[in-house]
Parts: C-alpha cells; sequence; structure tokens
C-alpha cells in the first residue's frame, strides 16, 4: 500500500515538473513568423482530443485503484470496536 502510495507521488511529481518546464519553454519562447494552413488547425485539435480522451482513461484506471484503497480504509475503521471506558 505504502508502495502505490509512493509511486503516485512519484508520478504527481513527474507531471507537475513537466507543467512547470512546458510553461518555462512557452514564457521564453520568440515569436514565429511562420505560415499555418487549415490543416494545423485539425490537427491541433485532433491532439487535444486525443488528450482529453487519455485523462479520461487515466482517471478510470485509477479511480479503481482509489476507490478499492478508500474502501479498504473504510473496512479496516469500522472493523475496530470503539474504545469503551
Amino acid at each position: 500500500m505504502r508502495a502505490a502510495l509512493a509511486e503516485a507521488q512519484g508520478t504527481m511529481r513527474g507531471l507537475f515538473s513537466a507543467a512547470v518546464m512546458t510553461v518555462a519553454l512557452g514564457l521564453l519562447a520568440t515569436p514565429a513568423e511562420a505560415y499555418l494552413d487549415p490543416g494545423t488547425g485539425s490537427y491541433v485539435f485532433q491532439m487535444v482530443a486525443a488528450a482529453v480522451v487519455s485523462v479520461g482513461f487515466l482517471v478510470r484506471a485509477y479511480w479503481h485503484r482509489v476507490r478499492g484503497f478508500l474502501a479498504r480504509r473504510d473496512r479496516s475503521t469500522a472493523a475496530k470496536p470503539p474504545d469503551e471506558r
């Protein structure tokens, strides 16, 4: 269980690092005087759609793990009887 938590933290740290580097590269970019044809818009739309679908599958895959973790946690706290002092 701790290994899964450590793996999730490592994944989040990697995603955060990638996001910071993407923003930094975006801020350091110089203007490009280039021609963008109509096919470029459809390609960008395709990339955005693929990213949305990928995130959906990622959430679906990890949602079962999170629900399972929380269900096990709830069972372990419910199984302990309260202190009767």
